[in-house]
C-alpha cells in the first residue's frame, strides 16, 4: 500500500476529488507557464522591459497558485479543529480558487500572445507601406 494512504493526512485530503483537482490545476498552471513564458517574454517585438513584465506577471500568477496549494498542504499537515463538513467546504473553496487561477493564466497567455501578434502585424504593415509607397 502506498505511504500516502498510510500517512496521517486527513481522509478529506486523500480522497476528496476537489483536493486532487487543486494539485492537477496547479500542475497545469506550471505546464502552461513553462510552455509559454520564455517564448512570449523573448519575442523580438517586445522591449526588454516588456519582456520582464511578462516574466513578472507569470511569476505572480504562479505564486498565487502556490499559495492555494500551500493552504491545502497546511490543512493536511496540521491537526485541524474543523469538522469534516468544514474541511470539505474549505477544500472546495481552494479548488475553486485554483480553477479560476488556471483560467486566469490561460487568459493571460492568450491576451499576451494576441498583443504580440497585433504589434508584429503593425510592424510588418508599416514595412510593407514603406516598401510599396515609400512612406
Amino acid at each position: 500500500m502506498h505511504t500516502w494512504y498510510q500517512s496521517e493526512v486527513p481522509n478529506i485530503i486523500k480522497l476528496d476529488p476537489n483536493a486532487a483537482a487543486v494539485y492537477r490545476d496547479h500542475a497545469a498552471i506550471l505546464q502552461e507557464v513553462a510552455t509559454n513564458q520564455t517564448k512570449l517574454a523573448t519575442d523580438p517585438i517586445l522591449t526588454p522591459a516588456q519582456g520582464q513584465g511578462v516574466r513578472t506577471m507569470y511569476q505572480k500568477l504562479v505564486d498565487e497558485s502556490t499559495a492555494n496549494v500551500q493552504q491545502l498542504t497546511l490543512m493536511a499537515s496540521d491537526k485541524t479543529t474543523m469538522s469534516e463538513a468544514e474541511q470539505r467546504q474549505f477544500v472546495a473553496g481552494v479548488a475553486d480558487k485554483e480553477k479560476k487561477q488556471l483560467e486566469l493564466v490561460r487568459y493571460y497567455t492568450k491576451r499576451t500572445a494576441f498583443g504580440i501578434d497585433q504589434e508584429t502585424r503593425k510592424k510588418n504593415q508599416k514595412k510593407i507601406n514603406r516598401e510599396v509607397w515609400g512612406m
